[in-house]
């Protein structure tokens, strides 16, 4: 077992350094916009509800930042899976004295390890740059309308829970990403096929919008519906690594009454710690029993599961059609054209990803 271990962090030494490096890289963000904010803006004015340490901490760890992090957890699955995927080594792993459960388990393990790396200096200096805000804080707090917000933005549980909302996120997209080892015989082209059903959800939902847009009114009900089911999913994802919200609130500032965006503690957080937990343990079992059915690098198929193998045509053949209608709405072209571009992108992506299915069948 030691034997095996030692070949895993072989493997990974330099995605984890990656991991290292973009974890220092936002703590210094966080700490130059930390600096940045307070001196323009609380040596003049009182403390806002912009003080919020939370708050500074989702400006540097937003979406942008969670799309970037899901890249490296692609390239950490490539890395730990391209000897498997290799004929001549997986007969050679497959040779030594350890079971496919064992092999896969040391396999996940070790990546949650890899990317703890960054959530540990994450953490480590958020409570640090945590300390500083709290001293600014203390100095204009007492004068300021917001302190209830404060005091809640400010708490340690809100920072901790925060980390965890997020760690749980990126192993809920690292479990998918292993997951998709075993479905997809090509390491790299696992990872891509991935990334992309990651975001198939999303793109399907706005493409279905855009097409009623053309032939429906704004103030239509199922144009109406459709709206909704985007800032649903949208806000799925969303919430999938962030705790706050925003409130309005109306506020006096300089004589006028506005209102303003109060930025809240989500209090329904452990609803999503759970639909997230529950969400890796079906990946779990679904990767547990695909390693008994299939295992890693055994299969020369490019799709090992044949179930999969009728979802992935299916849906690049639906996308492939909207990809068509998006196309001649950019170039705006007319229904007629529309359609039969429609049905060419749709006969190609059936036809490349019929193709993709047949590589590696003897």
């Amino acid at each position: 077992m030691r034997a095996l271990i030692r070949h895993e962090l072989r493997q990974l030494w330099a995605i984890a350094l990656v991991f290292l490096g973009f974890g220092l890289f936002n703590i210094y963000s966080l700490y130059d916009h930390i600096q940045l904010y307070y001196l323009g803006n609380l040596r003049i004015l009182p403390v806002n509800y912009t003080g919020t340490f939370l708050l500074q901490f989702m400006y540097i760890y937003n979406e942008y930042n969670f799309v970037f992090l899901i890249v490296l957890l692609a390239l950490l699955v490539s890395v730990q899976y391209k000897d498997n995927k290799s004929i001549g080594i997986s007969h050679f792993l497959g040779s030594l004295p350890y079971t496919q459960k064992e092999i896969s388990s040391i396999k996940i393990l070790s990546g949650v390890c890899c990317y703890s790396i960054y959530f540990i200096v994450t953490l480590v200096g958020s409570i640090f740059l945590r300390n500083d805000v709290l001293a600014w804080n203390s100095s204009g707090s007492a004068v300021s309308i917001y302190v209830d917000y404060l005091i809640d933005g400010n708490k340690l549980s809100t920072l901790l829970i925060q980390i965890f909302i997020l760690f749980l996120a990126t192993t809920t997209v690292y479990l998918f990403l292993t997951m998709m080892q075993y479905q997809v015989h090509h390491f790299i082209g696992s990872a891509v096929i991935g990334l992309l059903i990651l975001i198939s959800p999303l793109f399907l939902i706005i493409s279905v919008q855009n097409i009623l847009s053309l032939v429906l009114d704004y103030t239509h009900p199922i144009f109406t519906l459709s709206s909704t089911w985007v800032d649903t999913i949208i806000g799925f994802f969303d919430a999938s690594y962030r705790t706050m919200r925003l409130t309005d609130v109306a506020s006096l500032r300089g004589g006028y009454l506005s209102i303003v965006g109060i930025p809240q503690f989500d209090d329904f957080w452990w609803l999503r710690s759970l639909i997230l937990i529950g969400i890796c343990l079906i990946i779990l079992c679904i990767i547990i029993e695909m390693n008994k059915l299939y295992g890693l690098g055994k299969h020369e198929r490019m799709i090992t599961s044949p179930l999969f193998e009728k979802i992935f045509v299916l849906g690049v053949t639906i996308c492939s059609f909207f990809v068509g209608i998006i196309f001649s709405e950019l170039i705006n072209f007319s229904t007629v054209p529309a359609i039969l571009i429609s049905i060419v992108t749709t006969i190609i992506g059936f036809m490349i990803s019929r193709f993709i299915c047949t590589l590696g069948k003897q």
